[in-house]
């Protein structure tokens, strides 16, 4: 006589992402399912084929939900079902540990008009553009 497992809800159990560690904001997506594990309730691997996970583009510092969607039912043996949460968490650049060497600013020429003129600039870190609405440039007048 064969046994069969019986099926699995994965509802209780968790997602564990990159290892458990936060990325850090370098301008690219973070989301990448074969970073992902799955574990059932009781802490047992769920295999990445066993499940869907739901698509969301982690690119910016802040935390994106991602949902594991179990492939099966309740009702088919060696199945799982159910779904569990797990958090991409991007970081800030850690400034502190930044070196002006890595530091790059540039702006756009400016045409005197006689009126005020906010200039058009790029801040790159290490190679990364960093969004305008993330950094403030003070300016002096001249």
């Amino acid at each position: 006589m064969e046994a069969f497992a019986a099926a699995v809800d994965i509802s209780g159990g968790q997602i564990v992402i990159n290892g458990g560690k936060a990325y850090t904001y370098d301008g690219t997506d973070k989301y990448d399912a074969t970073a992902f594990a799955v574990k059932d309730k009781d802490g047992n691997d769920v295999g990445g084929d066993k499940v869907t996970f739901s698509v969301v583009k982690a690119v910016n510092v802040g935390e994106y939900t991602v949902t594991a969607t179990g492939k099966g039912n309740a009702t088919t043996d060696g199945s799982y079902y159910g779904s569990v949460e797990g958090t991409i968490k991007v970081d800030p650049i850690d400034l502190t540990k930044v070196k002006t060497s890595d530091v790059t600013y540039t702006q756009d020429p400016v045409k005197f008009t006689g009126d005020a003129v906010t200039p058009v600039t790029q801040l790159t870190i290490n190679g990364i553009g960093i969004p305008a609405k993330d950094y403030t440039v003070k300016l002096a007048d001249d």
